[in-house]
């Protein structure tokens, strides 16, 4: 992951100390860095705002090991910080994640498939070839990766900044997910 300085911060008002600049980029590194590693619980508890409750993200152990192959294609670079008053600021990256919306359509498409096509097969036998439709569509998804810059509004003072929930950050991290929700209404 690479990091650039600030040219954003220029006017007397936006500036911030070096310091400030450095944990307000380490609390947006933190939330990525922990979604590209799996850290579920340091992302979520990194990120303030109107997150989903930690509760109803709830996975068994099948469905950890497919989102964490979702974000360990995660990459982003911090493009510039903007301090917008005392207790705010700007984060502005980039972010290139696996095209999870490609991914999840082919792999609705295959997952259907298999179920109406397979009457003789078990349940295990069913959701084995699932399984294998799952990677198969990963593997098409990492072919060619989404890439969208987000401002990222971080909160907080002295060494305690976190990163602050936005749709915008959301979708960027899970490669156009949201609107595959969009797209099924």
């Amino acid at each position: 992951d690479t990091e650039a300085t600030s040219s954003d911060a220029t006017s007397s008002d936006a500036v911030l100390t070096t310091t400030q600049e450095k944990y307000t980029k380490k609390a947006v590194s933190t939330v990525l860095n922990a979604l590209k590693k799996g850290d579920f619980d340091t992302a979520y508890d990194s990120i303030t705002g109107n997150q989903p409750p930690k509760e109803s993200l709830g996975f068994d152990a099948a469905t950890i090991k497919k989102v964490k192959s979702i974000f360990n294609e995660l990459d982003y670079e911090i493009i510039s910080v903007k301090r917008t008053d005392d207790t705010k600021a700007v984060v502005k990256v980039k972010i290139t994640a696996l095209n999870f919306e490609k991914v999840y359509k082919n792999y609705v498409k295959d997952a259907s498939q298999i179920a109406a096509n397979s009457p003789n097969l078990t349940p295990p036998e069913i959701s084995k070839k699932i399984d294998k439709a799952f990677s198969e569509a990963l593997k098409d998804g990492k072919k060619k990766p989404v890439e969208e810059t987000v401002n990222i509004t971080v909160v907080g003072h002295g060494k305690e900044w976190k990163a602050e929930y936005s749709n915008d950050f959301a979708k960027a991290c899970l490669g156009g997910i949201t609107q595959v929700a969009e797209a099924l209404k």
